[in-house]
């Protein structure tokens, strides 16, 4: 049915086939496992299926593979940022896949619901089976029926919790109950307990619900609520739809954060009331029994029902309508009365105003925002924390964070030791990243995690158990800040008066997947002596091909100012590629390609690709 989820067709399905959702899931190939009734196929399948899965699965209900993908928020990918960071890891734009990480602004546990809408059209096959249960219920910025003219719901009122509440001690379920049979698609699927023998609450939720809490929206909330349905829907052009996401996501942290400095922007007492309740319930929790993830979350998590969240996207979205001058006053003002831009609730709210991924917060906003909103290192942090914030002051040095190349070229280093006072400074690759990673931090604000993930650092270097990181903070080295300081001053300078300045971002994203043609290799290869006799035991063909391979992965870290590991083309990228394995015919060209002397062939090598590489960038950057 037209705007159906992925569970939801999987519920009407066991319905129709009197069956459990679980067998269902297992018969398509939604779920592998030894017990078909009791099989529980995970959210992930929900962000999206993979290409081989989704074949399966399609040839085994019988739809087109493009119907069944629009069952998943795979098509919101381009235009819903929640979506595409769910599907996106960090230096790996354009590779989609479910990263097992769900977004605030994504409904991973519950959904919203039109009790109508779930009662169907009238139609035989929906007065049997009910009607759809609709994929963008599933986003916080979805609040209400534009069809029925009402709130939707989020709770069940036969058990009052999230409705269909699939959260599992092993983790989010597709399906809550899904070895459960008999149940209509309408019914709570929720139980009294994980156990699989638990009663459900089978309360139907297609019925009417005629109370005073949840007052019909007014026709202003229905129009914005049918623009948000325009930007989310197939029509919409997907970069102003990601653009206008951004901007009303960012907006609502901020008003969050900041209430109740915004409550009087709308015009409907009864939606700042609901707003109003909802943070005050929030900020009466305890701040030890919240994860470490719930208090990053603090601020940028929506409201739970749909009366609040309509509340803070009718705020937020009268505050983006302002013209620029009165949007940035606006702004000021609620930071004023914010909580400091260290408070660990703002997540990664402040690194994307700083770092311009905020449409709306253009130059001229973010110069106009207050001072006690610049983050710098603070004392009176613990060392470990101090060590990730930047080394310096925080301010404008003549250059962008996007000037900044992840991997720093021996000449920089040269200007840090000159600067240095005469302190010995480490080259190796763990002290490049931190060298980089600060370079950025200094000229923008951004945490160390927010700084890395802008270098297209994976999260697994800074973010895995620690004596498997590849990134570490500054503690973790044998340096002082003092000692630091002016050598990242120094090349700061250095950095700003380099023309024309190279944009590494914009070739980093331009050659995400690029990779040299054959082409070019036979007309590079030509050019060179033989390479020295094949010592390994591996055939001709094989040292031929890891050649190339190589040189593609030099060319493309040439370009990108990127290590030589994270290479698109690389077999090695993971947690462990930092460093190549000099043990493997592969990691011993890759040495040589980057320190050749002694060896001719390798000289000659690297110089012709560090022309073609030239030649690549000046046609790019040209």
């Amino acid at each position: 049915m037209p705007g159906e989820s992925l569970p939801g067709l999987v519920i009407r399905l066991a319905h129709r086939l009197e069956t459990t959702p679980g067998d269902v899931a297992s018969r398509t190939g939604l779920h592998q496992g030894p017990s078909p009734s009791k099989a529980t196929p995970n959210f992930n399948r929900l962000l999206m299926l993979e290409a081989t899965q989704l074949s399966i699965v399609a040839a085994a209900l019988r739809l087109p593979e493009p119907t069944l993908d629009a069952l998943t928020f795979r098509p919101l990918a381009d235009r819903y940022p929640p979506v595409t960071e769910a599907l996106t890891r960090p230096g790996q734009a354009g590779q989609l896949r479910p990263r097992g990480f769900f977004p605030p602004w994504i409904l991973a546990t519950h959904t919203r619901y039109c009790p109508s809408c779930l009662a169907g059209d009238g139609s035989e096959i929906q007065r049997r089976h009910g009607g759809p249960w609709k994929i963008l219920w599933r986003l916080p910025v979805v609040f209400a029926c534009v069809e029925h003219k009402v709130f939707l719901r989020h709770t069940c009122p036969g058990c009052s919790r999230p409705a269909q509440d699939s959260r599992s001690s092993d983790g989010t379920r597709l399906i809550a109950a899904a070895g459960t049979a008999g149940l209509h698609p309408a019914q709570c699927r929720n139980r009294d307990s994980e156990r699989s023998a638990a009663p459900t609450c089978g309360y139907r939720l297609d019925t009417p619900q005629d109370d005073g809490d949840s007052p019909a929206p007014s026709s202003n909330l229905i129009a914005l609520q049918q623009r948000i349905l325009g930007l989310l829907g197939p029509s919409s052009d997907n970069d102003h739809a990601a653009s206008a996401f951004k901007d009303l996501h960012t907006v609502a942290t901020i008003v969050i954060a900041s209430w109740p400095g915004a409550a009087s922007m709308t015009p409907e007492p009864r939606l700042a009331e609901a707003l109003d309740h909802e943070i005050d319930q929030q900020s009466r929790c305890d701040p030890g029994s919240r994860t470490a993830a719930q208090q990053r979350r603090l601020w940028t998590t929506p409201p739970l029902t749909a009366l609040a969240t309509a509340a803070l996207m009718d705020i937020s979205s009268r505050l983006l309508a302002l013209p620029q001058a009165a949007f940035g006053q606006a702004v000021d003002a609620l930071l004023r009365n914010a909580p400091p831009p260290s408070a660990l609730g703002w997540g990664r709210t402040w690194t994307m105003i700083r770092t311009s991924e905020v449409p709306a917060f253009t130059k001229e906003v973010r110069a106009s925002l207050p001072p006690p909103f610049v983050p710098t290192a603070r004392v009176g942090k613990p060392t470990w924390q101090r060590a990730r914030q930047p080394i310096t002051a925080v301010r404008d040095r003549g250059y962008l964070p996007e000037h900044v190349p992840q991997w720093l070229p021996d000449d920089w280093f040269t200007v840090m030791v000159t600067h240095s006072g005469g302190t010995a400074l480490a080259r190796s690759a763990v002290f490049r990243r931190f060298a980089a990673v600060q370079l950025v931090q200094i000229a923008t604000g951004m945490q160390m995690d927010g700084a890395a993930e802008f270098l297209g650092i994976p999260e697994e270097w800074h973010l895995s158990d620690v004596h498997k990181r590849k990134l570490h903070p500054l503690h973790r080295y044998q340096h002082r800040p003092e000692d630091l300081v002016p050598a990242f001053e120094g090349l700061g300078q250095h950095i700003s008066n380099l023309r024309p300045p190279v944009d590494y971002r914009a070739r980093r994203r331009r050659f995400a997947d690029w990779a040299m043609d054959p082409a070019a290799w036979g007309v590079i290869q030509a050019g060179l002596p033989r390479p020295h006799r094949n010592r390994w035991t591996i055939p001709e063909h094989e040292v031929e091909g890891l050649l190339q391979e190589c040189a593609s992965e030099f060319i493309w870290s040439q370009l990108t100012g990127s290590e030589m590991s994270l290479a698109p083309t690389s077999r090695d990228l993971g947690p462990s590629a930092s460093e190549p394995d000099q043990a493997s015919p592969k990691g011993l060209i890759r040495h040589r390609l980057l320190w050749p002397r002694g060896f001719p062939y390798y000289l000659e090598l690297r110089s012709a690709l560090t022309n073609h590489a030239h030649t690549l960038a000046t046609s790019n950057d040209g």
